[in-house]
């Protein structure tokens, strides 16, 4: 592929040619790095999220028994998946007597 482009989220991310490196589940998130990234900013509460793809193809051939070579039209895939996004909370309880101590 020569191009990538996903959709999702609040996210448009072209990613030219470089589509990053694979997610690798040896590491933790903040050691995953990628130009090539998008953010889902709410959870899948209520229904999943679509993520969409296309993808750009160059083709291009050459065969060993009398056919030759060449090269062919680009071509362009489109795919949607649905994406269940997860989410973390917390609860900070703040008491104040906690931060006004007098001795």
């Amino acid at each position: 592929p020569y191009r990538v482009v996903f959709k999702g989220g609040d996210d448009t991310v072209d990613c030219g040619n470089n589509s990053g490196p694979p997610y690798n589940f040896n590491l933790k998130d903040a050691q995953q790095h990628s130009n090539c990234t998008v953010t889902y900013h709410h959870t899948s509460a209520v229904k999943d999220w679509d993520l969409s793809s296309t993808i750009w193809w160059r083709i291009s051939y050459a065969c060993s028994a009398f056919c030759g070579s060449g090269t062919r039209p680009d071509m362009v895939i489109n795919n949607i998946r649905p994406v269940t996004v997860a989410e973390i909370q917390a609860i900070l309880v703040y008491d104040e007597r906690d931060y006004n101590q007098n001795p």
